[in-house]
């Protein structure tokens, strides 16, 4: 029993606390409901008193636009004739009308005390561009002047003098054959490891001119200076990779690579021209990439001098 009477109590406690906030907060949107209000009779009152600025603006421009574009109206009307503009407002006309008449001119008066510079006046309107002129026209072709009279004749020049025929020469030497080359193939297949760099033989010569050429070492030592034509030719047989190269002094200067097929071999060539001096060394190395290559014994170098 005693509990119910305590959340009795305690209801009765809450339930006043909520009437009590609801009509604070009904009190505050009243006072803001009159807030809002005020400002906006504020906002009409700020509308109309522009409106009535806007208006004296554009009267003042109208009147400052006549003036600028009518002054010697103004000043005849005005002051000959002591008759008020019609630009003026009614006020100055009654102004005007009241003015005595004018008497006889009286003596000048001391000059005065100059008086302040007066405020700059506002910029004036930018005239209209003048009219662009007509084109003149062309005038005649001058005439032709008379021929000049021809000149005085040069001075004769003087005789060449024959020239000695030159000394004989010395008989030239016998020059050095021109003709070297050779054609090699391998004589059998080569089987070659990963990664390491040979110098590839061919043994079987068909055709040599010269003895530049060493099938056992498979370098060329050149013995005649001049530009040579060189081409080599590889054939392999595997699914793997070679990479050939064109060796001059040990530096290459020219590269084949061929890619085997699938159970098929393949076969790759190239060409160079390439220019030689004396006890120059020309080969062929050989990298595979994957261990395993076979180089078939198709594969074939071959050289010829082009010219000296």
């Amino acid at each position: 029993m005693a509990v119910l009477l305590v959340l009795s109590a305690l209801a009765v406690t809450g339930h006043a606390i909520a009437e009590k906030d609801y009509k604070n907060l009904q009190n505050q949107v009243v006072s803001l409901q009159g807030t809002v209000q005020h400002l906006l009779t504020e906002l009409g009152d700020l509308r109309q008193h522009h409106t009535q600025l806007e208006y004296k603006y554009n009267t003042l421009s109208d009147e400052l636009r006549y003036i600028r574009t009518h002054p010697r109206e103004l000043l005849q009307e005005d002051l000959w004739n002591h008759q008020p503009s019609k630009r003026l407002k009614e006020p100055e006309r009654h102004a005007y009308r009241n003015t005595p008449t004018k008497g006889q001119k009286g003596d000048n008066g001391d000059i005065g005390k100059p008086g302040p510079k007066g405020d700059n006046g506002l910029p004036g309107f930018n005239g209209d561009d003048g009219l662009d002129g007509t084109q003149g026209q062309k005038g005649d072709v001058g005439v032709r002047g008379p021929k000049g009279d021809n000149g005085l004749p040069g001075l004769n020049g003087d005789d060449g003098r024959d020239g000695s025929e030159g000394a004989k020469g010395e008989p030239g030497k016998s020059g050095q054959a021109s003709k070297v080359g050779f054609s090699a193939r391998m004589s059998h297949k080569l089987q070659l490891l990963g990664g390491m760099v040979r110098v590839l033989k061919f043994d079987l010569v068909g055709v040599s001119h010269g003895s530049d050429y060493n099938p056992t070492s498979g370098v060329f030592v050149c013995g005649i200076p001049g530009t040579y034509v060189v081409t080599w030719a590889l054939e392999i047989g595997t699914t793997t990779t070679v990479s050939s190269s064109l060796m001059k002094n040990g530096y290459e200067i020219g590269r084949l690579t061929v890619t085997g097929l699938n159970g098929v071999s393949n076969t790759g060539s190239q060409i160079a021209l390439v220019t030689l001096d004396v006890n120059d060394h020309l080969y062929i190395s050989a990298t595979p990439k994957f261990p395993g290559v076979t180089i078939e014994n198709s594969s074939s170098f071959t050289l010829f001098l082009l010219y000296k």
